[in-house]
């Protein structure tokens, strides 16, 4: 099995096992504690080594002081519950998922959420069969980055 993940407020979780399989996913938990019985939910055992596919996020210019500190807070508690689950973290680029992916980068003339469409429609392609796609669609936005990413590990460690 491995992770992925879409760090942030309106990110996702997702577990793979290696055969391609949804194993399970959800939006980002709201406390460390949620957080840490998701990564123990997912069914691994602490003496198993598993990969975590995290996106590798930065501030951005425009960001306010308050809100990168809270950012950061989550990102390390991410960081911390997959470690504390016995997980191997490996740090992604967006850039580099997408592009592995076949995911073309955002046109000048793309907005946010038409970018996001057309992320959510390429995960749609690889997973057809998950129950994802009966949730709301702001779930399926929060949870199809990270199912990339996850994909984009699995085909990694092949």
């Amino acid at each position: 099995m491995l992770i992925g993940v879409d760090p942030g407020k309106q990110g996702g979780l997702v577990c793979l096992n290696h055969d391609g399989g949804l194993r399970s996913y959800a939006t980002m938990p709201t406390t460390e504690l949620d957080l840490i019985q998701w990564f123990r939910g997912t069914g691994i055992k602490r003496t198993q080594m598993r990969s975590c596919y995290m996106e590798k996020v930065h501030s951005m210019p425009g960001q306010g002081v308050a809100s990168m500190f809270t950012f950061g807070v989550g990102y390390g508690g991410l960081r911390m519950a997959a470690v504390a689950c016995g997980m191997k973290l490996i740090d992604v680029r967006p850039q580099a998922w997408q592009k592995a992916m076949g995911v073309s980068p955002r046109k000048k003339s793309e907005s946010k959420t038409e970018f996001k469409d057309r992320l959510r429609g390429m995960a749609q392609q690889l997973f057809p069969d998950s129950c994802l796609w009966t949730c709301n669609k702001k779930t399926q936005l929060a949870v199809c980055d990270a199912m990339l990413i996850a994909e984009y590990g699995r085909r990694e460690e092949k």
